[in-house]
């Protein structure tokens, strides 16, 4: 049964992701704290603003369950951002269809096999310019804020990890984090 065209409803998987336009009816929990508040709203808004290739790498590391790496994470987004101005953004938009698989496999939206309108939806959603900003926010209320707050592990027990001996790039579907 098809929840939504290009898989845009994650409710039926995921309750605190819900649907893609949720943002908009005042659901930006746990993102912007829980219960929702302007100053975690405002801690969330300001770090994705300012910050967002740092939470990006964060947020891929903890997609395959790893601390976040200087040589795993934030190198390859670094070499990704550099080289799509010659590539035509290519590798961003690769990059950009690689996080929403993780985030759907993450958050449980999967069935073993995946439809293709899942693989459409992760391809379409974070590269158009309309859809990317709601995609966004429905990836980050699938995940506690601990998986984007890059801040939050340099201060904490991990800290600075120069780099992880395993290298992964995509989650494998299975296991949950969050429902």
């Amino acid at each position: 049964m098809m929840s939504s065209p290009c898989w845009l409803d994650w409710s039926e998987y995921n309750a605190a992701a819900g649907p893609c336009w949720a943002c908009f009816h005042n659901n930006c929990e746990p993102c912007c704290g829980e219960p929702c508040n302007f100053m975690d709203g405002l801690y969330c808004c300001m770090c994705w603003w300012c910050c967002s290739p740092c939470l990006t790498a964060k947020y891929w590391a903890s997609q395959v369950e790893q601390p976040c790496a200087c040589v795993n994470h934030c190198l390859p987004l670094i070499i990704i951002y550099f080289i799509s101005g010659y590539l035509m953004n290519i590798p961003v938009i690769m990059f950009n269809m690689m996080l929403r698989y993780n985030a759907r496999l993450e958050a449980g939206v999967f069935e073993t096999p995946d439809t293709i309108d899942k693989y459409v939806g992760d391809c379409f959603l974070p590269c158009c310019c309309l859809t990317a900003p709601c995609a966004g926010c429905q990836q980050l209320r699938a995940v506690p804020r601990s998986h984007w707050d890059c801040c939050g592990q340099l201060m904490g027990e991990e800290g600075f990890v120069c780099m992880e001996q395993d290298w992964k790039f995509m989650r494998v579907p299975g296991s949950k984090t969050m429902n």
